[in-house]
């Protein structure tokens, strides 16, 4: 394209329309050929060469050589196109036109100005309506975005709360929960300055420009619950610094133990100044804002002091925010929140003693009363405890709760005593409770009975035991003149000792303990009662058991009327006892003797030192112990009937016996004595030859059917050879004296035949304890213990058996003495008991119902007993009872 003023061809005046050609290929180098190149188009109106819409004209130099080019419209800028003046013109050398300020295009090669947008961070402002003029861009403000790129009129604004750093309200209201926010400047009349003024800073003055919806971030004060929206941190909670969301802007912050902030939406700890109630400040003097820029420090309000939180008063009485309770009253725990709180405690009372109510004061209730709840200043009779009653006393005892907050924050409990129910009243050991007119008193128990073991917590009815009849506490001076009782009873009676000036006095008080109830000398316990000693026993107090009647020594014995109350009460001889020899001394327990044989006592008015009396005329007694002179009815061993001028009996000259003579004559005989096999005892000796002590002799004649049932024997020239001889002779089993005929056929033994062992026929000699031979206290107590297992008569024995026996194997046996009875189908130790308790049994025999030879206990036999005669002067064994 040319100027209008070139002539072409040169001819003015004409145009010539040549068509604009692009350069061809061959024209530039190969590395710069491009579409570029072939951009040339034809001009507008003057049908000038230029580029297209879309486009600008570029010169450029390759190979020293000038070309002109279109070059496509790049971004944020509009090319018009046309000629290349017009071109020039408008658009400068480059011909492209950059969009307004803020503004962009979405992509290269735009034609219009109207193709310009709004960056990012501007919101799109187009012309007016019907007007020319170019569009324009506004920045976006604070808490809005813009991505930009669209024509976008209005920014979009943070969603839900969210803000752009700084982009919080510089004047942040904290609302309440109902009312209007009221910020107090003052505490009483002391300016305060507390961190809730609402300074964030430099807040209020957000960023603009914003280009991303990842730039509105969860403002300090709030916290996300979601993706879109957020809410203020609540009341005592906080939330530090502008974050994107995450998990930090979850959940805001709990203040510092104790502390709390003025309202919701607190963006930092500095905002946490306000106390909690129940809490103070550790450090009152670093309370300020700046001080609290790290955790601030409280303790829980301590017990009897009270902590109404909020701002503490900065003044000396209370900078810290605890108030010591008045009138040193309690709180229940720690951590009080009122004054009201301060209380007195259970087992106090308000002393309102002075009449300056500022003076009165808590105390503890006095002993004696006791007070079981928590009352307030005003509460009524709060200045009075609760009595246990008349004389009950009381003692702190109950445990009341109280604590301490330890240098750590952390409290311990302790236990204080208080007098806090009726649990806390006591007695002391020795006491007793009554109740009169509806009231508790306390009583001694002092005479003739006992009160509780040891102090006894409670209010209970407990009165006074009563000793046991007959016992006391003190002394009775008739019978106890040594003070036995009383001295008892001080063992168990509560005494208290005091010292002044060196002299100790002990006070005695009351009995706490049944052994207090002391049983007088001369009277003993049963374990229900105490009773006067019974006859011939005493009580001295003096020996265990002390509440016992003791008996009197042997044969010692009580006067009816007597006081029993020493052991010079047995005073007395019972019969049958005495004194024999030395000095008797009647406060001893000296023992008496039973008389011997040939001596008697009476007992009784003679005195215990009385001796024991001699037989008249040289009589004897059988048995020792004699009562009274009627037992002195037998002759002494050796000696016979006949008189002397005295009346005394005598034995023969030259014979002397252990037992009695032939009722007949003068004609003693010594027996001796034997055992049976393993005995261990005198009591188990026996008879060689059985003595029956009876009024008659027994002797044991042969039936008058069989007269070689006995055999003479006449070496045999005395009674004593005689009974020798059968000793001798093994088959012998017993003999015959006759004291008449005084020849050699006096003397005749009972000889069993040879070849019996075997005999189904056996017979069973009774024999007569040994002991009855002796003239000592062993016959009297043999005899008594026959005479105790007879069962067949009463009185003493005349001739019970010892229970030993002579056995024998004889198939003649039955040919002597007198058949008394025959037991058939019977047992062995039936037949021997029956012959040994009848005095006129001498023996029995025994044959076996069956084949058996040999008897056992429980053999069934047919057994017979036989007896003796009257006798002739014809003896088997001598028994000579001796008239006076």
């Amino acid at each position: 394209m040319t100027s209008p003023s070139n002539c072409i061809g040169s001819t003015p005046g004409f145009y010539k329309c040549v068509k604009c050609i692009a350069y061809s290929a061959t024209d530039l180098p190969t590395s710069t050929q491009s579409a570029a190149w072939v951009n040339r188009v034809p001009s507008r109106l003057d049908g000038s060469c230029g580029c297209a819409p879309k486009y600008y004209m570029k010169t450029v130099k390759l190979n020293n050589k000038d070309f002109t080019i279109c070059e496509i419209c790049p971004k944020d800028s509009y090319c018009p196109g046309g000629t290349e003046t017009f071109q020039t013109k408008n658009s400068g050398n480059d011909a492209k036109v950059a969009c307004p300020d803020n503004m962009a295009t979405t992509n290269t090669g735009r034609s219009s100005v109207l193709d310009c947008v709004n960056k990012a961070g501007y919101s799109y402002v187009p012309p007016a309506d019907g007007s020319t003029n170019a569009p324009s861009a506004a920045i976006c403000d604070g808490n809005t975005f813009s991505v930009g790129l669209r024509r976008q009129k209005t920014c979009t604004p943070c969603p839900g709360g969210l803000r752009l750093s700084k982009g919080l309200d510089n004047d942040v209201a904290f609302p309440q929960s109902a009312g209007t926010l009221t910020i107090p400047t003052t505490v009483g009349s002391t300016a305060i300055s507390p961190a809730y003024k609402k300074d964030y800073g430099n807040d209020g003055n957000p960023d603009k420009g914003a280009t991303s919806a990842s730039l509105c971030l969860v403002p300090p004060g709030f916290y996300a619950v979601s993706r879109s929206k957020v809410i203020r941190c609540p009341k005592g909670e906080f939330r530090q610094d502008y974050v994107s969301q995450g998990v930090s802007t979850s959940k805001c912050s709990a203040c510092p133990r104790g502390t709390t902030t003025f309202g919701s939406g607190s963006p930092s700890v500095d905002y946490c100044d306000q106390l909690l109630p129940g809490f103070y400040w550790t450090a009152p003097d670093t309370r300020s804002k700046n001080a609290q820029s790290t955790d601030t420090v409280t303790k829980i309000c301590d017990q009897k002091c009270y902590c109404p939180g909020g701002y503490a008063q900065e003044k000396a009485a209370s900078p810290s925010g605890r108030t010591a309770c008045p009138k040193g009253m309690w709180t229940r725990a720690t951590g009080a929140k009122a004054s009201s709180d301060c209380m007195v405690p259970p087992g106090h009372r308000l002393d309102k003693s002075d009449t300056d109510a500022t003076k009165h004061s808590v105390t503890p209730c006095v002993s004696g009363e006791y007070f079981p709840d928590w009352r307030a200043e005003g509460a009524t009779d709060v200045e009075k405890c609760q009595k246990c009653g008349t004389d009950i006393a009381s003692e702190a005892v109950e445990v009341l709760p109280t604590f301490d907050v330890n240098a750590d924050f952390t409290v311990t409990q302790k236990t204080t005593r208080v007098a806090r129910t009726s649990a806390s009243c006591y007695i002391e050991a020795g006491d007793g409770i009554v109740m009169e007119n509806g009231k508790f008193r306390k009583v001694v128990c002092n005479t003739r009975n006992y009160g509780v073991a040891a102090r006894q917590y409670e209010l209970r009815v407990t009165p006074c035991r009563e000793c046991p009849p007959g016992t006391v506490t003190e002394s009775i001076s008739s019978l106890d003149s040594g003070g036995f009782c009383t001295a008892q009873a001080r063992k168990y009676q509560r005494q208290v000792s005091t010292t002044t000036g060196g002299t100790t006095t002990t006070t005695y008080y009351g009995f706490y303990d049944p052994l207090a109830c002391c049983t007088s000398p001369g009277m003993g316990f049963d374990g229900v009662k105490a009773t006067t000693c019974s006859k011939d026993t005493y009580n001295d107090g003096l020996t265990d058991p002390a509440d016992k009647c003791k008996p009197c020594p042997d044969g010692r014995a009580t006067g009816s009327s007597s006081a029993k109350n020493k052991l010079a009460a047995c005073d007395l001889s019972l019969a049958g006892w005495g004194w024999q020899t030395g000095t008797f001394d009647v406060t001893t327990d000296a023992a008496l003797t039973r008389c011997p044989l040939g001596t008697y006592s009476t007992g009784g008015s003679g005195g215990a030192g009385s001796p024991c009396q001699e037989c008249l005329k040289g009589l004897t007694t059988r048995d020792l112990g004699s009562i009274s002179s009627s037992a002195c009815d037998v002759c002494p061993a050796g000696e016979g009937q006949g008189t002397t001028n005295n009346g005394n009996a005598y034995a023969p000259t030259g014979k002397t016996a252990p037992w009695f003579y032939n009722a007949g004559g003068n004609k003693p005989i010594e027996v001796g004595a034997t055992t049976e096999k393993g005995a261990a005892s005198v009591q188990q000796c026996v008879a060689k030859f059985a003595p029956i002590i009876d009024d008659d002799n027994w002797y044991m004649p042969v039936d008058a059917d069989v007269a070689d049932v006995l055999t003479s024997i006449t070496s045999a020239a005395t009674d004593v050879k005689c009974m020798e001889a059968c000793e001798n002779n093994v088959d012998c089993q017993f003999f015959t004296w006759d004291y008449t005929t005084g020849s050699t056929a006096a003397c005749r033994h009972r000889i069993r035949g040879s070849g019996q062992n075997n005999a189904k026929t056996k017979i069973a000699f009774k024999t007569i304890a040994a002991s009855n031979l002796a003239g000592d206290e062993t016959t009297s107590r043999r005899r008594a213990m026959l005479a105790a297992n007879n069962t067949t008569r009463s009185g003493k024995p005349a001739a019970m058996g010892s229970g030993a026996w002579s056995w024998w194997n004889d198939q003649n046996a039955l040919n002597f003495g007198n058949k008394m009875t025959t037991l058939s189908g019977s047992g062995v130790v039936d037949c021997l008991k029956k012959c040994n308790d009848d005095e006129k049994c001498a023996a029995v025999f025994f044959k076996f119902t069956g084949t058996e030879t040999t008897l056992t206990s429980t053999s069934v036999v047919e057994c017979t007993f036989w007896r003796a005669r009257p006798p002739p002067p014809l003896m088997v064994m001598l028994k000579v009872p001796c008239a006076a």
